[in-house]
């Protein structure tokens, strides 16, 4: 209950949210009345029909209530065509895949990555049936095993550590996984509580390869611990020919103008899909 209820007041918060702030209480109440009985079923905007698991309040969250950071939102707002292939990783119950499956066309795929074996159970459910590809394991830096450390069997905030627990992870790096992946992606998701960087390190040359137009990645208190600046993201994306950006009030800042960050964007340098990203991505 209170998670449900601290859950509310961060999506009714939520700036991306402002005109929208009476349909999305409704639709918590609403909500609240259907989880009791357990997991079901809604149809998105996009057509997807997909789970909402009563036990995972991340699905919740941005399933109904659209609740997303605002580089999420611009993310969204920037995809112009359909037939895309992009990664996933660190997919959880795929809550975000979803949101993006209807720009999936034929010969195209969503491929994510998920560690958490009571997870990948749910994530199967939509192999062959959206172009999706699941592998269960983890990206990192390097080759390892890892163990991942979390509150439950299904927690949005599971996170990888050294120390031993009862859920073994293989770590392998995205550069060894080019053979199994798509050529050329429009994006990529990086969301691995606090190991971002370590995936894309492990991942510079298929990231060139491949060639996203956009990089959409957590920034949080982890990553810090893990001894990680945004200094750090900008030498690193600097090298592949990216630039990293946070959005406030739907513009492109640099990301040490903004006083909260919760992810942040790296944009291929060149790439334009909205006439108003000149002057920032120019800078």
């Amino acid at each position: 209950m209170k998670k449900y209820i601290i859950a509310i007041i961060r999506i009714l918060a939520n700036p991306t949210n402002k005109n929208k702030r009476l349909l999305y209480l409704f639709r918590g109440i609403l909500h609240f009345v259907k989880r009791i009985k357990g997991d079901y079923y809604v149809t998105l905007d996009n057509g997807i029909t997909c789970k909402v698991y009563a036990d995972n309040p991340q699905s919740s969250e941005l399933l109904i209530f659209n609740f997303q950071s605002e580089e999420h939102k611009f993310l969204h707002d920037v995809i112009k065509k359909d037939n895309i292939s992009f990664l996933d990783i660190g997919a959880n119950v795929g809550s975000f895949t979803v949101k993006y499956l209807h720009y999936v066309g034929q010969g195209n795929r969503a491929v994510l990555f998920e560690p958490n074996p009571f997870l990948t159970d749910r994530l199967n459910q939509l192999n062959g049936k959206h172009n999706v590809q699941v592998f269960p394991f983890a990206l990192g830096r390097e080759n390892r095993t890892m163990f991942l450390e979390s509150e439950s069997e299904t927690s949005p905030c599971a996170k990888l550590v050294e120390k031993q627990t009862d859920i073994r992870v293989a770590v392998k790096t995205l550069d060894e996984m080019v053979e199994f992946l798509p050529a050329h992606v429009y994006f990529i998701k990086i969301d691995m509580e606090g190991y971002e960087y370590d995936v894309l390190v492990g991942g510079k040359e298929y990231i060139r390869r491949a060639n996203p137009h956009l990089i959409l990645f957590e920034y949080s208190d982890l990553a810090q611990s893990n001894g990680v600046s945004i200094q750090d993201f900008h030498i690193l994306f600097n090298e592949m020919g990216y630039k990293v950006f946070a959005v406030a009030d739907s513009e492109l800042v640099p990301p040490e103008q903004k006083r909260k960050i919760s992810d942040l964007l790296a944009i291929r340098d060149g790439f334009q899909n909205r006439p108003d990203q000149n002057q920032c991505l120019n800078h």
